[in-house]
């Protein structure tokens, strides 16, 4: 057999990714602080799918529902993206926030975010993408953390690689808060985060595929998150997919925010 220069450096370039994300998530597990509060909600499986989603223009409606130790939360979610170049994806979020605890419901818009994904370079299945997004800070107070009048950015860097078997993606950035709340304790305002996120996606059977990673946020303050993720998808037709999936807090009980969350979405592609 002829070897293969081309095939050996993609796997060495895989296996790089792979063991940084391991060992960022390794050295997640180990911080000695606490992660302040919620910070503006992450919602991991979306993320995932934002990267590894077709190139195309788009309509998805998500629901999320995150319970915590204080505070629920339910976020409606609904996403347009449209393709303006081969290359650029550009795409509009809106959530609608329901927050509920022992003595109290609150009900109002979130933050508009604005999200961009732009390929640098790609083909052999392999893409190299640069991620951004900012969130306008229009939501209500009424539902903070979930919406944080705050404008917020986001730069990243993701990459993909499909394998014969398997799709590998992974997340390297973070997320810049240009303000917080004056009137809340600092235990209770979100703050800028690093972020490091790696996983691969199986196909299950025909039409269906599985997702697993994992997710951890490291806070300006010192604190860190650690999620796990999963999310199974089932495409009807070209145009129309199906997915329910989950994150849950694995670091330390210190370190958690929440107690997890489901996500269930449905997307149609033009």
């Amino acid at each position: 057999m002829i070897p293969n220069p081309a095939g050996r450096r993609r796997r060495s370039v895989v296996a790089s990714i792979l063991t940084a994300a391991a060992l960022a998530v390794v050295l997640a597990g180990n911080s000695p602080r606490p992660a302040r509060a919620v910070g503006v909600y992450e919602d991991a499986v979306g993320e995932v799918d934002f990267l590894t989603g077709p190139q195309s223009a788009s309509i998805t409606a998500r629901f999320v529902r995150t319970n915590g130790p204080d505070v629920d939360a339910s976020l409606f979610i609904l996403a347009g993206a449209v393709s303006v170049r081969p290359y650029l994806l550009v795409q509009l979020e809106q959530p609608y926030v329901s927050l509920s605890d022992p003595s109290d419901i609150a009900t109002a818009f979130g933050d508009l975010r604005l999200r961009v994904r732009a390929r640098l370079t790609g083909g052999g299945g392999r893409a190299l993408s640069a991620l951004g997004a900012f969130r306008t800070g229009s939501g209500s107070t009424r539902v903070y953390p979930y919406a944080s009048q705050s404008m917020d950015y986001e730069v990243a860097l993701g990459y993909v690689d499909t394998l014969e078997v398997m799709e590998l993606w992974a997340v390297a950035g973070g997320a810049f808060v240009t303000r917080a709340p004056e009137d809340l304790p600092d235990d209770e305002i979100h703050e800028s985060f690093a972020r490091a996120m790696a996983g691969l996606t199986l196909p299950a059977a025909t039409r269906l595929r599985v997702s697993a990673g994992a997710d951890a946020l490291y806070y300006a303050s010192g604190g860190v998150r650690v999620l796990l993720l999963g999310a199974i998808e089932y495409s009807r037709s070209r145009s129309l997919a199906f997915s329910l999936g989950f994150h849950a807090e694995a670091g330390p009980a210190k370190e958690r925010v929440s107690d997890g969350a489901a996500t269930a979405s449905m997307a149609v592609f033009f």
